[in-house]
C-alpha cells in the first residue's frame, strides 16, 4: 500500500487477510491493544494530547484544520 506506514499496512492486512496462521497472529496482537485494561494505559496520553490541542486552538483558532490533523496523527505515532 503506497503512502501508508508499515503499521497501517499490517492493520489493513488483518482486515483483508485470508484466515490462517498469519491472520491468527495479527489478530492476537491487535486484540491485546484493545482490551479494556490496555485501553486505560492510553488515558494519560489522550488527556495530554487533548490539552495540547485545546492550547493550540486557543492560540490560533484560524488554523483549526491543521491543529486537528496534527492531533489526529500524533496519537497513533506516540502510542506505538
Amino acid at each position: 500500500m503506497r503512502g501508508f506506514p508499515t503499521r497501517m499496512e499490517s492493520s489493513w492486512s488483518l482486515l483483508l487477510a485470508a484466515y490462517g496462521d498469519l491472520w491468527r497472529l495479527e489478530r492476537k496482537i491487535a486484540e491485546r491493544g484493545f482490551r479494556p485494561a490496555s485501553l486505560t494505559t492510553f488515558r494519560p496520553l489522550q488527556e495530554t494530547r487533548a490539552r495540547v490541542l485545546a492550547a493550540r486552538l486557543l492560540e490560533s483558532p484560524q488554523e483549526w484544520v491543521a491543529h486537528l490533523e496534527l492531533s489526529a496523527l500524533s496519537f497513533p505515532v506516540r502510542a506505538a
